[in-house]
């Protein structure tokens, strides 16, 4: 039985309050709202798996979302984003060996200064404890995934973030990236590798990036095979417990004559990174690349750049630092960037991930 509208309308106040927000000011359903409910359930549920945390954060909010909300896809790539930038880590899970696979930890709480002088607040701690004192709380403003602080006169942010037990991860290690290699050099190297396999059996459930469907529809590029599928693919293949592996897959007549699984090197690199960055290598390879838009921004001195697939941790995480996230406008993700910064950053994102920039 749902709640009177009246009672529903309060109870969805009550619900952003707790989670340290403006009633009045934000929405149930608005990301910095989901991003707080996320890091909530992940304080008391981690380990876990992403389904897990997502579909017990979902239950917990499904009462007071309004109907028709897509709320467990919002969660989902919310929780991407907060994996992205370092709140929740994704690595394999040697806690239970029958959650064997990718699960979700507690990121230790840290601190990253941005080159404007503010600071990005990572991490969680467990049981739902904030992250900093009650008093700093108030100087915390959420953009999206992000928690910000600026500096301001007469406080000492990092000496307080130090008080508070935060470690200080310095900018250069926190923005680490691959080395730049050729769109064709990497496909090489994991046809190599792909070639040094045996054959796995029958994979079921099976589903596979489609390379001929567009590059600006990234959910649209998602299907099962069929048996006119012939060729090396991105790919995912279900297991008992936890999400999807990440692979790459030799099709012959829509099987699977030979697969490897992402990443190449278990460890602290995400299987999804690897496989976003090589099917933006095949796209490029196929004079089909990956693009950024750029438009005009209502702030003078900025630009917004709008992505169309999902970008690597590592880029996400340069974004974080140079720029603000914001409400994509018929696109997968946007930042906010001052307008000087705009070249060098769509210099690095062709060198490192071949895409293509337009205007708009």
């Amino acid at each position: 039985m749902g709640l009177a509208p009246m009672g529903q309308a309060r109870a969805r106040v009550v619900s952003v309050e707790e989670l340290g927000f403006d009633g009045t000011s934000f929405s149930i359903d608005s990301p910095e709202v989901l991003a707080a409910a996320l890091r909530r359930g992940a304080s008391f549920l981690c380990p876990t798996t992403a389904t897990q945390l997502t579909n017990t954060v979902a239950r917990s909010l499904e009462w007071v979302i309004p109907e028709g909300n897509q709320l467990t896809t919002a969660l989902s790539d919310m929780l991407d984003a907060l994996v992205g930038c370092g709140d929740i880590l994704e690595l394999e899970n040697s806690i239970e060996r029958r959650t064997a696979g990718v699960a979700l930890f507690l990121g230790p709480p840290a601190y990253v200064r941005r080159l404007s002088g503010s600071c990005l607040l990572l991490g969680i701690r467990p049981e739902g404890q904030p992250l900093i004192g009650e008093a700093a709380q108030a100087m915390i403003r959420c953009e999206r995934h992000l928690r910000i602080i600026k500096p301001t006169a007469g406080t000492d942010i990092e000496a307080l973030l130090v008080d508070y037990e935060l470690r200080d991860v310095p900018l250069n290690q926190w923005l680490r990236s691959p080395r730049p290699v050729g769109a064709v050099q990497l496909v090489d190297e994991l046809d190599r590798r792909l070639r040094g396999t045996d054959a796995p059996g029958v994979v079921e459930g099976m589903t596979i990036l489609d390379p001929s469907k567009p590059v600006d529809y990234y959910k649209g590029r998602w299907r099962s095979p069929t048996s006119r599928d012939i060729g090396r693919f991105v790919a995912r293949r279900p297991r008992a417990y936890g999400a999807p592996i990440w692979c790459y897959a030799e099709l012959e007549g829509g099987a699977v004559k030979r697969l490897i699984d992402l990443p190449l090197e278990p460890g602290l690199r995400r299987g999804c990174d690897e496989a976003w960055r090589l099917q933006a290598a095949i796209d490029s390879i196929r004079g089909n690349p990956q693009r950024i838009r750029v438009r005009s921004s209502t702030v003078s001195d900025r630009a917004v750049i709008d992505l169309f697939s999902p970008p690597p941790s590592w880029l996400q995480r340069r974004w974080d630092a140079l720029g603000s996230p914001l409400v994509p406008q018929h696109a997968l993700l946007s930042y906010s960037l001052l307008r000087d910064e705009v070249p060098e950053e769509l210099r690095f994102a062709s060198e490192l991930m071949w895409m293509f920039a337009g205007q708009s």
